[in-house]
């Protein structure tokens, strides 16, 4: 539905899909980023009453063509920036402001007013083209043939629309850490989120980063102990605190699917059951837990009050009772929907069910995945707010948590996407490149090739680095192929690996050459003959990318030919003597030292605030707390509740009715 919304003669949000849209004549302002990215209007009308155009209200809008702002006064920064298709402008004498960047990139602009305006001689100062109301632009003789050769030739450059995605192909020794990762780090002209197998890069440029201003950020799945604390449940609302249940659906899938094993395939059936079981007890802590208390580790405590005795099915479990509880307030919630699903199951399968699922979940037994998880203190959500680097360090053989690692990746795309368009407008402040070393270690990401595909518009990019393409095959199955086809720039580094070659021997196509043949009869009346021809030959052989020279690597980007070019030597870089490898002593960063995991908070038995009478009066009223796994109510002062129980233990029961009650004395 087309809508849009003034306030105060203000346009401050619209949605059009129009072509041509007429601004409504009570409109005085074009509030901020109100068409920012808007690809399909072409045409636009302002009303005389309009007269402000405020910061970046246009900005992107790469179809529009022309604007009649004729009794505009004042246009902000970044208003028409990026506007590449943007022909006419109208103006009068009453504009009296132009920002900065208003018409960057406006490469097809010709503004239209009255000769010795404003508009006229910031378009000469700007090299912008200026055409005096009711003559020719031909007949405007400050603008030279020169001029326009040179905007012309700007706007051919920019038509293809480059994305910066990168796909990085190389073997083992080609050095795509210091021929690749390591100069684009040093570049710090972006936020980064880095895969980093084995801590080598951190460990290397870490001191570089924060000296050039970095907040450092470190994930570490291979020594949890010093590492950032990541809870995947932090991220699943959205900026008005509000739950979003595709978002807690996502982190299910993303978990599942990463959590399979080596070789594990299992029946949709059992898949279908454990994802409905984890679904309820993760939407009951999300429904009736505090902030604090919704953590994997929880869900897997909840799941052990699950117990299935076979011939005794109809008694409940102290999970079956907890989900009674909560039907009694809500039975439309969403965990109480699941589990009656999952509850369908005969006793042998929930028993099965119950097996796998806590199968899954095994690592969070394990302490120190417990404390990397339960809280949240790496603030994914805020990584293009400024200049940020992320390093997300993963075993280089072991895949056990790398789970993590997946769900990280994907709850940190979501989260930016979130942000650039609820807080920013679409485009983040910072562009966030994401350096994804040996990819196929990280785990899978649902729908990542449509990540690739939209992230551009929102300033974010990702290098894919692989030694092969077969573990993007084995990894993606068939959706690989999106992957390299979102990506503008292939780098080959070299290698012998046969899929690989293949691969960019058909990439970088044929060439075609002249042949001659000669033919030459030995007789008497000896003849010679010379035939001409033409024939088509790979531009490098299969052979010929095996033995590449390894100072030498392959740059194809789109709309241009392929070049062969010599590797970047990281010694020639200014900011080489930052690195750990210039000086270890001065440049190392020091994870131990540095970096630390938070512990899980401590656990208080909520036993040890009840006293064991059964009763003890209070003049006013008490409280009486139902505990699901005991037979009988325990009735304690409100007053002893009050000054002992702490907040933590009061949150635990939240929204669950009959865990609270007040009794009138």
């Amino acid at each position: 539905m087309e809508t849009y919304e003034i306030k105060n003669g203000r346009l401050i949000r619209c949605n059009i899909f129009s072509e041509t849209m007429e601004i409504p004549d009570n409109v005085k302002e074009i509030g901020k980023y109100v068409f920012a990215l808007n690809t399909t209007i072409k045409n636009i009308i302002l009303p005389k009453c309009c007269t402000i155009i405020d910061k970046a209200a246009f900005f992107g809008c790469t179809e529009l063509e022309n604007i009649s702002a004729e009794y505009v006064k004042s246009i902000s920064e970044s208003a028409f920036e990026e506007c590449y298709k943007l022909e006419n402008i109208n103006v009068n004498s009453c504009l009296k402001s132009i920002g900065k960047y208003a018409f960057e990139k406006c490469y097809a602009l010709n503004i239209t007013g009255p000769d010795g305006c404003y508009a006229a001689d910031y378009a000469y100062k700007n090299n912008i083209f200026f055409c005096p109301t009711g003559k020719d632009i031909t007949e405007n003789a400050k603008i030279s043939v020169a001029l326009i050769a040179k905007r012309k030739k700007a706007a051919e450059k920019i038509k293809p629309m480059l994305n910066l995605n990168m796909l990085i192909l190389g073997g083992t020794g080609t050095g795509k850490s210091r021929f690749f990762v390591k100069p684009n780090l040093m570049m710090c002209n972006t936020s980064y989120v880095v895969t980093d197998p084995s801590a080598e890069l951190v460990e290397s440029c870490g001191k570089m980063l924060e000296r050039m201003g970095y907040a450092l950020k470190v994930f570490n799945i291979d020594n949890m102990e010093y590492s950032c604390n990541y809870n995947p449940f932090h991220y699943i609302r959205d900026f008005n605190g509000n739950v979003d249940e595709n978002a807690v659906i996502k982190m299910i899938n993303t978990f599942m699917m990463n959590t399979k094993g080596e070789g594990q395939g299992g029946e949709q059936f059992w898949e279908d059951c454990t994802r409905m079981l984890l679904s309820a007890v993760c939407f009951l802590l999300v429904e009736t837990a505090s902030e604090e208390q919704q953590n994997f580790s929880n869900v897997l405590d909840l799941i052990h009050k699950a117990k299935v005795i076979e011939g005794k099915e109809e008694e409940k479990s102290e999970l079956d009772l907890m989900f009674d509880k909560r039907k009694e307030v809500s039975p439309n919630a969403l965990s109480v929907q699941y589990y009656d699903e999952f509850k369908q199951a005969a006793g042998k399968t929930m028993q099965s069910i119950l097996i796998s699922t806590t199968t899954r979940l095994q690592c969070f037994k394990i302490e120190k995945v417990r404390n990397l998880t339960c809280t949240d203190n790496i603030e994914l959500d805020t990584v293009g707010d400024r200049k940020t680097a992320l390093f997300i360090i993963i075993p280089s053989t072991d895949n056990t948590y790398t789970f993590l690692a997946a769900m990280m990746y994907t709850q940190l795309f979501d989260s930016l996407y979130r942000r650039a368009i609820s807080k920013f407008h679409g485009r983040l402040p910072y562009h966030v490149r994401f350096i994804l070393d040996e990819f196929a270690n990280t785990g899978k990401i649902p729908g990542f090739e449509k990540v690739l595909a939209t992230c551009r518009k929102f300033e974010i990019s990702a290098q894919i680095i692989l030694q092969n393409l077969s573990q993007l095959k084995r990894l993606y199955e068939k959706s690989w192929e999106e992957i390299p086809g979102n990506c503008d720039t292939t780098i080959f580094l070299g290698g012998k690996d046969q899929t690989n070659n293949e691969y960019i021997m058909k990439e970088l196509g044929k060439e075609t050459i002249d042949t001659m043949n000669i033919n030459k009869t030995k007789s008497k009346q000896g003849s010679t003959s010379y035939n001409d021809g033409i024939m088509g030959r790979e531009l490098m052989t299969l052979d010929e990318l095996a033995t590449m020279p390894n100072n030498e690597c392959l740059v194809l980007i789109r709309g241009l030919r392929p070049f062969r070019t010599n590797k970047y030597d990281i010694v020639n870089h200014p900011r080489y003597n930052m690195l750990k490898e210039a000086n270890e002593s001065r440049n190392s960063f020091y994870l131990d030292k540095e970096i630390h995991t938070a512990e899980e908070p401590e656990i208080i038995d909520l036993s040890e605030y009840i006293d064991d009478n059964s009763t003890i009066e209070n003049e006013s009223y008490n409280v009486t707390i139902n505990l699901i796994s005991s037979d009988s109510d325990i009735i304690v002062p409100i007053s002893e509740i009050n000054k002992d129980v702490s907040p933590e233990i009061n949150s635990l029961f939240k929204d669950v009715s009959g865990i609270y009650s007040k009794i009138t004395a």
